[in-house]
């Protein structure tokens, strides 16, 4: 009789342990799925360009993520003044590569009253798609991701420079 009170005992403590498991990973899980991987310094970049070539730079990323077996997507939206924003998303291997134009402040080189989009400069970022530890190979796709655009002729930094920054590198027409 008393280790039969003992077996329910340890049956309900069990449940109760596994419940609590279960329940810390639907939260981990739900967080993740509803506010997105962090993004990694270590796997961003910013991409100069000349603002006549950025349908070729979004090609040529479109190019590097399908030579990495990735899926790439691209859209645009234009306001009623200001450079149109223009976004790029490739996604496999449970990774996504992410690039947008940089956002300038309001009155940042410019004479606009609110924020636009600096239509020479992008934000290029890889990161996991999944919350599986799969930062490594997010690393490592970063630097192939780098080194190819740098092979194509595109300036890479790692901080954002705005148009009128003197320190902002002179862009050439990529190869």
């Amino acid at each position: 009789m008393q280790s039969s009170k003992i077996l329910r005992h340890l049956l309900l403590a069990t449940k109760a342990t596994l419940a609590v498991v279960a329940l810390y990973l639907a939260v981990v899980y739900g967080y993740v799925l509803f506010n997105g991987m962090p993004f990694d310094p270590k796997a961003t970049t910013y991409v100069t360009i000349d603002p006549a070539d950025t349908h070729r730079f979004l090609q040529d990323l479109s190019a590097i993520a399908s030579a990495h077996n990735m899926r790439a997507s691209t859209g645009s939206a234009a306001p009623d003044n200001g450079p149109a924003l223009h976004v790029f998303d490739g996604h496999g291997r449970a990774l996504h590569i992410w690039a947008q134009n940089t956002l300038l402040g309001a009155h940042q080189c410019s004479q606009a009253a609110e924020p636009q989009n600096d239509p020479g400069q992008f934000l290029v970022r890889v990161y996991p798609a999944t919350w599986f530890p799969v930062w490594p190979r997010a690393h490592a796709l970063f630097q192939a991701v780098a080194s190819e655009l740098e092979a194509n002729g595109y300036s890479l930094t790692s901080t954002q420079t705005a148009p009128c920054d003197p320190g902002r590198p002179r862009v050439s027409s990529p190869k």
